[in-house]
């Protein structure tokens, strides 16, 4: 049986599948025990079915005045003894690959996938993040409502949608696109890969948008691997495996040396043929997989989340999406990511830095032109020839427009950099434009002054 590389860990995961939901009743108890009187009107309103149960959450709808909210309980870790007896049962089963999805470092993947839940704060403090990002990403997320939530009770609105079916190919392309781009836009924007993402929790909105419903499983990217992400996938659908293979080394935080890049480059163009015709799958995308497998194959340890972030990529591909869609969503997410930086600029405490330093810069130009001036006046009266009076107003008048040029170019820039943010295409386009374009403007403009 020729697995990819995480399927063995899916496999000793799957014990979640099995897993019942907590008992309505004692769901009830636990709202009243973390949140008191609020616990006690949510409960009333409990759906009696719930949303979904895993080995980590549990979740029921209720609903609260008029609105439509999902709580979701925290349950308890499975325990270091409960895998250990896991993986004794799996060994007695005589199942066909028990003995590899049983082998100590799979047991250890196992051990680091359960836990990524075991905080519940973690989980918390990551939608209360996400909360602060309402609007800086094109996928929407659950917004938390902190006076019903604690660390093992959350609560927020539920997201009215169509769900995705498990079947992407059912998915319009232009649904399927936006999959990818919120994908992407996870990882590089939000930093983070969801290591338990089931599709029914993704919903369309109308005008096309995205929500999930719920983060199952964040795995974090590293600090600082996440601008490699969009490296490594421009290599790798340009097809410059060397570029790729220097990326993926990079995100696995594997140093090297010459040598073993070289080698990794050749198990890639190896396994890439291979695995295109094991799969309906677009060649460009099958090179995330020959990468994938290969890092397998020569036993380079694979962080958690560089193995979540190919399985998503390998599962939209198999939903088959138009060719060029993943680049069309680089693209995208590298919108966003300015557009957020930005946005970051003009607001807040940044917008009084800017306008500070800018205003700086066009006192110091008008004390560099006066300070001309006199220079000029002293030359004229010390001077033991009849000054060139023309000569010297001219280039008075010359610094003087210069200065004036300057602050006016200033304020142009300031206009066009605090108002391209907020206002829609193709204004912000053009207000883009402007900023650019009086930026260089206002720096010749000073750069003539002399």
């Amino acid at each position: 049986m020729d697995l990819l590389p995480d399927d063995h860990l899916e496999f000793l995961a799957g014990v979640r599948l099995s897993v019942p939901p907590v008992p309505i009743t004692e769901f009830e108890q636990a709202l009243v025990q973390e949140l008191g009187g609020k616990g006690e009107v949510l409960a009333r309103g409990l759906s009696p079915n719930p949303c979904w149960s895993t080995p980590a959450r549990c979740a029921y709808q209720t609903h609260f005045q008029s609105l439509h909210l999902v709580v979701q309980l925290a349950r308890p870790s499975l325990s270091e003894a409960s895998v250990e007896e896991l993986v004794v049962n799996l060994r007695n089963s005589g199942h066909g690959i028990a003995g590899i999805v049983t082998e100590p470092r799979v047991v250890a993947e196992f051990s680091e996938w359960l836990n990524v839940t075991r905080t519940p704060s973690s989980e918390r403090a990551l939608l209360e993040g996400l909360s602060q990002m309402r609007g800086k990403t094109h996928a929407r997320y659950p917004a938390l409502l902190p006076e019903f939530s604690t660390d093992r009770i959350l609560c927020w609105p539920w997201i009215e949608g169509e769900p995705f079916r498990a079947d992407l190919t059912s998915a319009s392309p232009k649904l399927r696109a936006a999959l990818v781009e919120a994908v992407l836009e996870q990882i590089c924007v939000l930093g983070f890969v969801d290591g338990e993402l089931d599709w029914s929790d993704v919903v369309a909105l109308h005008g096309g948008r995205l929500a999930f419903r719920r983060i199952s499983r964040a795995i974090a990217v590293p600090m600082g691997r996440n601008r490699f992400v969009l490296r490594y996938i421009a290599s790798t659908l340009g097809e410059n495996t060397a570029d790729a293979a220097r990326w993926l080394l990079e995100l696995t935080g594997y140093r090297g040396s010459p040598q073993m890049k070289t080698r990794l480059v050749a198990v890639m163009s190896e396994v890439q043929p291979e695995f295109s015709g094991m799969r309906r799958i677009l060649p460009p995308l099958a090179a995330f997989v020959g990468g994938w497998r290969a890092l397998s194959n020569m036993g380079i340890e694979r962080p958690l989340f560089l193995d979540y972030m190919h399985k998503s990529l390998v599962a939209l591909a198999d939903a088959q999406a138009a060719p060029g869609c993943v680049q069309e969503a680089q693209a995208a997410v590298i919108g966003t990511m300015l557009r957020n930086r930005f946005g970051d600029i003009v607001q807040g405490e940044s917008i009084k830095e800017w306008v500070m330093a800018s205003g700086m810069v066009a006192l110091e130009s008008l004390r560099y032109a006066n300070r001309l001036a006199g220079e000029f006046r002293d030359e004229a009266i010390s001077s033991r020839n009849p000054p060139d009076v023309t000569g010297h107003q001219t280039h008075l008048d010359r610094s003087f427009g210069y200065g004036m040029l300057t602050a006016i170019l200033l304020v142009i820039f300031l206009v066009c950099l605090r108002w391209s943010y907020t206002v829609s295409v193709p204004w912000s386009t053009v207000l883009a434009v402007g900023v650019v374009v009086s930026a260089i403007a206002m720096f010749w403009s000073v750069s003539r002054m002399s």
